[in-house]
């Protein structure tokens, strides 16, 4: 049996980075999560609909550095939901843009209690959910609570 750490690549997801002084009362205009609470250690779901209320995308919200925010959605939606997104802008200091191609997200599996070689240096990744850590200039997130 296997105990290592895998790197699964989602290939699938995409990422927009939204940068500015107003980034966050922009954001907080255009989705449906409380922006006030994201941290560089708490990321975020948030959903984007439009007038009518139905979902356009499910967006998972990172801080990635004071005044920049990663958006991680479906690859296939980021050129539309930041077309989309670019159309509110109006006089806010806010960019929007697909980052897609300049990130490589991946999945972590490992047995809850792995102790291999492999494994990130202890206490690197977060034990609940929406917490986030960062090492070696990657940024993790788990996907569910452990018991």
């Amino acid at each position: 049996m296997h105990t290592g750490w895998n790197s699964v690549s989602l290939d699938s997801l995409g990422v927009l980075r939204a940068s500015g002084a107003d980034v966050v009362p922009f954001l907080q205009g255009q989705l449906s999560n409380d922006l006030e609470r994201l941290a560089p250690e708490r990321s975020l779901l948030a959903g984007y609909h439009n007038a009518q209320g139905r979902v356009i995308a499910l967006l998972r919200l990172v801080q990635a550095a004071p005044g920049e925010v990663l958006a991680v959605l479906p690859r296939e939606l980021t050129a539309a939901v930041a077309s989309r997104l670019a159309k509110f802008i109006l006089r806010a200091k806010v960019k929007v843009a697909d980052e897609s191609a300049a990130w490589q997200i991946a999945g972590i599996i490992a047995p809850a209690e792995s102790a291999s070689p492999a494994t990130p240096p202890a206490g690197a990744l977060p034990h609940s959910l929406h917490r986030v850590a960062r090492f070696g200039g990657s940024i993790a997130r788990p996907r569910r609570c452990r018991s």
